[in-house]
């Protein structure tokens, strides 16, 4: 289990896994049984079997890396599905949580069944669990990372309302302590993370298409831009070089741009008549 995960798991203890399947021990004996539901209670996280076929993948969500896929499957291939996917359970089968690549990697080894924590935790309990797992990838950019850390410290300020006692103290900091301590970094750098994370959608698309997503100094300075059109135009300032010339134009471009010059003067001069 990651280090990020262990500190969820006093959290996810309250919303005990379901045994939609019997414990790793009894692997594959017959196919019935690992698919038998339990009444069991467990009073920690438990890694269960279930089959692949009955996990469902969210619509919104990231493309598979390619390179990355290979890279698991043949991990998988060669040691063993070593680190459990997380699920939830729904009417027909379970939802993906956590281990697209994994499922993914599990499919293309044609492998029936496929290790699994089943969460029974509501939508809540499972977006913080989500992003405690995504923030142990070691491939994330400076701009994933921030609005991983922003929402999980949200949600994690949203759950310590939701659980705390009527009339007894409320969270001022809005997660930010309780996801500092989470995820092992300072409050500070949440409250960075926090002011990428709010970027507008444009800007942040932008910094993408020019490479600026991993550069986290970049998108603070975007950050504090007033508006979405300022933050654009920061973006673009930011990814030209300083003392950048502008490109010489070959003999044909130079040709081809005095013929539209030449082409918008006489429109104009066409107007005017």
């Amino acid at each position: 289990m990651s280090t990020i995960a262990k500190h969820m798991t006093g959290a996810i203890k309250k919303s005990k896994p379901v045994d939609h399947a019997t414990d790793q021990k009894h692997r594959d004996k017959g196919g019935a049984a690992a698919d038998r539901q339990t009444s069991a209670k467990p009073s920690s996280i438990k890694v269960v079997r279930i089959r692949v076929e009955d996990v469902r993948v969210p619509k919104k969500w990231r493309s598979i890396n390619k390179e990355k896929l290979e890279s698991i499957a043949k991990s998988m291939k060669g040691i063993g599905h070593r680190n459990p996917i997380s699920v939830r359970a729904i009417k027909n089968g379970f939802r993906l949580i956590t281990g697209r690549h994994r499922l993914e990697a599990a499919k293309k080894l044609e492998w029936k069944r496929i290790n699994a924590i089943v969460m029974r935790g509501d939508k809540l309990d499972q977006r913080i669990w989500h992003d405690a797992e995504n923030l142990e990838r070691g491939d994330l950019t400076a701009l994933e990372r921030a609005e991983s850390e922003a929402r999980m410290a949200k949600n994690l300020a949203k759950r310590a309302a939701r659980d705390a006692h009527p009339g007894g103290h409320q969270p001022h900091d809005k997660g930010v302590t309780k996801a500092a301590k989470v995820i092992g970094v300072s409050r500070d750098n949440i409250r960075r993370s926090k002011t990428i994370a709010a970027i507008s959608s444009v800007a942040k698309e932008a910094a993408r298409d020019v490479g600026l997503a991993d550069n986290g100094a970049a998108l603070l300075k975007v950050a504090k831009e007033p508006t979405p059109e300022a933050q654009v135009r920061k973006v673009r300032e930011l990814a030209t070089p300083k003392g950048a010339s502008k490109p010489e134009l070959s003999k044909k471009e130079r040709k081809q741009f005095n013929g539209l010059k030449r082409t918008f003067a006489e429109a104009t001069d066409h107007r005017r008549a």
